[in-house]
């Protein structure tokens, strides 16, 4: 029996001498299995006793709906060495703490996918001690692990914001290739991004293949400047998101200009993925604003781009949405024709490994999801720890969150 309670609650290290229900909890009384340790003092192993030791109760983590608490004492041993008496140290848990490493894993794993307040209803531990459970449980990234898991290719970094609240953004940083969250920067300023890059250690600026991007001129400069050697990509989805946006602005100003109604879903859904009544609304309606047919005409062919097999077609379509912009009489249009030309090395480079920001941007739908189901952070630092935990593999989960206060 005492073997199957220490299976089942994970109790190694120790041993079991009665167990009892109180309601709401299970009262485990138990003791060290093993009477010696090593002086903090002198280093000598003891295992002669000098006194019984105070009693503590240390909260083990949840069975069902009841919590488990482990009833024990803390040996008071005797040095024969130095002479000195010290407190035995007890398995798994550290000087001060009030919860076993078990239960320091039990409450990570809960706190992976929901928010402090839930946690803290559910097992009672309070909103401090699961910061510090959060805190205790971010490793430093293991750049010598994901060079050796590059096998020789090489790094490829994905950057992007999203919004921690509100106007506030944060900037992503992500292993694209070996799928992994590197960090998360407290803010979009390029500042902050330049001192992160310059910190990065030297093998791994070299290992960096490639950094994938949006269009946006401080990640160019501030990569351009700390990775010289990375092959700078564009995000396909951005180049779209913003053709979308261009498209749209054109309709509206359309709209507002003619007092006319316009349907927003035809103009930006693909044209392979128009109903026949909606084609030939669009038809009705570039027949009367040919400056929308424009838009529609290159993000279109922007759409097309992004299927081609190499990139030297890419390059002769590209040359000719180039064209199309600078040979228009709409203003808008012909600035939209500098803007991709401005970036039109960086987006091609796409083609020559397809790396897109995919893995980023799925990352930014599981940090919306956490920050809605926590309602929202108020301290950038705690968000930011928050979503790097529930990121964090499960294996490293389960490493200890601290060592013994001394030798044992």
């Amino acid at each position: 029996m005492e073997k199957a309670i220490r299976t089942l609650l994970r109790l190694q290290g120790w041993k079991v001498y009665g167990v009892w229900d109180e309601g709401d909890r299970v009262v485990v009384r138990v003791g060290p299995a093993k009477r010696t340790a090593g002086c903090p003092h002198c280093g000598h192993r003891s295992g002669s006793q000098h006194a019984r030791g105070r009693k503590r109760t240390l909260w083990h983590g949840m069975v069902g709906r009841r919590t488990v608490a482990l009833l024990s004492r803390a040996p008071r041993l005797w040095c024969r060495a130095c002479h000195k008496a010290f407190t035995m140290p007890l398995p798994g848990v550290a000087r001060w703490q009030r919860r076993t490493q078990e239960a320091e894993v039990f409450l990570r794993y809960e706190l992976r996918s929901q928010s402090f307040g839930t946690v803290t209803a559910k097992t009672g531990v309070g909103y401090w001690a699961l910061l510090q459970v959060v805190r205790r449980a971010l490793p430093e990234v293991n750049w010598t692990e994901l060079l050796q898991g590059a096998k020789g290719k090489g790094l490829a970094l994905g950057l992007d914001e999203h919004s921690f609240r509100h106007q506030d953004m944060a900037t992503t940083l992500t292993e694209l290739w070996q799928h992994r969250l590197l960090t998360i920067l407290p803010d979009d300023r390029q500042k902050t991004l330049d001192e992160h890059l310059e910190a990065l250690p030297s093998e791994v600026k070299q290992a960096v293949r490639e950094v994938c991007i949006d269009m946006k001129e401080g990640f160019l400069s501030v990569v351009e400047r700390r990775l010289p050697e990375a092959l700078v990509v564009v995000d396909p989805f951005h180049v779209i998101q913003d053709a979308n946006k261009r498209l749209d602005e054109a309709r509206r100003l359309e709209q507002q200009m003619n007092t006319c109604p316009l349907k927003k879903t035809p103009f930006l859904l693909g044209k392979e993925k128009l109903y026949p009544s909606q084609r030939a609304y669009l038809k009705e309606v570039f027949q009367r604003y040919p400056v929308l047919k424009e838009f529609y005409t290159v993000k279109e062919w922007l759409r097309e781009l992004y299927r081609l097999p190499t990139r030297a077609e890419a390059e002769r379509l590209f040359s000719r949405i180039l064209i199309a912009c600078q040979a228009s009489d709409d203003a808008e249009m012909v600035r939209w024709g500098r803007t991709l030309k401005r970036w039109r090395p960086f987006i091609l480079n796409h083609f020559v490994s397809r790396t897109t920001n995919a893995f980023t941007e799925g990352t930014h739908t599981k940090i919306k999801l956490l920050k809605r189901v926590s309602y929202g952070f108020r301290n950038v630092q705690v968000y930011i720890q928050k979503m790097l935990l529930g990121f964090l593999p499960p294996i490293l989960l389960t490493l200890p969150s601290w060592t013994p206060h001394f030798s044992t």
